[in-house]
């Protein structure tokens, strides 16, 4: 029958946010039905890790620290419009299943979801790459992951920043493309404007004007 690809984040015990995945893989998810909701944003709340270990019974005096969080899965890291409704978030959690060479180069994409909506990106990957960058893209863990491998990484998590796409989306591309005939345009005058003085300068044969020597 028809399943739904679904990741959830427990929190002492109890599910607190469910999200399934919105664009299964074409051909090679025929049994799996999309999500109908993409992904947003919960409130996680975390606990800083203690500075040393004797700073365990001193639990009570860190502060816990709320992130809205979202998740994704896989495939959906390569729609950036899924993420626009997330864009409000601190931290993106995802997991991938990929095979042979690709993984490396859907971690180095899904990379521009992070620096696009200004989250802290982590991803756990089946035969890819798995790790975390930070809202800027930068790489704060990335690990080759191989079948059934448990890794356990600790990555600096901060408060999402608000990005130019976050709020326009691809208002930024539109206006590219709409104002790229006019660059053409000003760039042709101006090689124009600099053949125009080339052909002057021969005409009058200002080469052969002696330098101007100072006394």
């Amino acid at each position: 029958g028809l399943v739904y690809n679904t990741m959830e984040i427990m929190q002492n015990g109890l599910v607190i946010a469910q999200y399934s995945k919105n664009r299964p893989v074409p051909v090679m998810e025929p049994d799996v039905l999309g999500g109908k909701s993409p992904p947003q944003s919960y409130g996680v709340t975390f606990t800083p890790l203690a500075s040393s270990p004797s700073d365990d019974d001193a639990s009570n005096d860190r502060e816990p620290l709320n992130f809205a969080t979202s998740m994704a899965i896989c495939f959906d890291f390569d729609f950036p419009y899924l993420f626009r409704q997330a864009s409000n978030s601190d931290l993106v959690i995802g997991a991938s299943w990929y095979w042979a060479s690709i993984g490396n180069s859907f971690w180095n994409h899904n990379i521009f979801r992070a620096i696009e909506n200004g989250f802290t990106m982590i991803k756990c990957a089946e035969e890819g790459i798995t790790g975390g960058v930070d809202p800027y893209g930068r790489t704060l863990v990335a690990i080759p992951s191989l079948m059934n491998e448990v890794h356990v990484m600790e990555i600096p998590v901060q408060k999402g920043i608000t990005t130019f796409y976050s709020i326009l989306g691809w208002a930024f591309g539109w206006i590219c493309v709409f104002l790229s005939p006019l660059m053409l345009f000003l760039l042709m005058l101006e090689r124009i404007r600099k053949e125009c003085i080339w052909v002057c300068c021969r005409r009058h044969n200002y080469s052969d004007i002696p330098p101007i020597v100072s006394p």
